[in-house]
């Protein structure tokens, strides 16, 4: 399969402090379930190529927190994953970045990240708990209505 794609929305995060909402760190919450969602797929074998985040803190402490540590990969942050972003900003920057292969995960925030769901997999947009998960399978080229929707975990389903 030449691309998958897995898609994590943030975990629950602290409220602003005056009004930036770019700093805002993961609450206690956030981390203990992103904590969870990494010790699920580490027997999975759970190994991304490529970790993209949006720049916004929360997104890039849930990244950190997901990636298996001995991967010895970099989160590389991506402006085109901010919430109000469109997918095809998403699209055009994973091929820019030459990210259309492999095993790529993408943590970011909503509404940008249902939107991609659903624009990948031709459907409506696709809902994003905080800390949720979706996995897109491509057998082709990473363009809209070209996914399959491989797994979801909602985060009241990790164990």
């Amino acid at each position: 399969m030449p691309l998958v794609l897995d898609l994590i929305r943030h975990g629950d995060a602290l409220p602003s402090e005056r009004g930036d909402d770019a700093s805002r760190r993961l609450s206690p919450r956030g981390i203990a379930l992103l904590e969870r969602l990494a010790r699920h797929f580490a027997p999975l074998g759970f190994r991304p190529t490529r970790v993209f985040s949006s720049p916004l803190l929360r997104a890039i402490e849930s990244a950190r927190i997901v990636l298996p540590p001995s991967s010895g990969i970099a989160v590389e942050e991506l402006d085109a994953l901010l919430p109000d972003a469109e997918p095809e900003e998403v699209a055009d920057a994973l091929a820019a970045a030459d990210a259309t292969r492999g095993h790529v995960l993408i943590v970011g925030h909503q509404p940008l990240l249902g939107d991609f769901a659903g624009w990948l997999a031709g459907g409506p947009a696709h809902p994003f708990a905080p800390g949720a998960w979706v996995r897109l399978e491509f057998e082709d080229a990473l363009e809209p209505g070209g996914a399959t929707i491989g797994m979801r975990l909602r985060p009241d389903e990790i164990a």
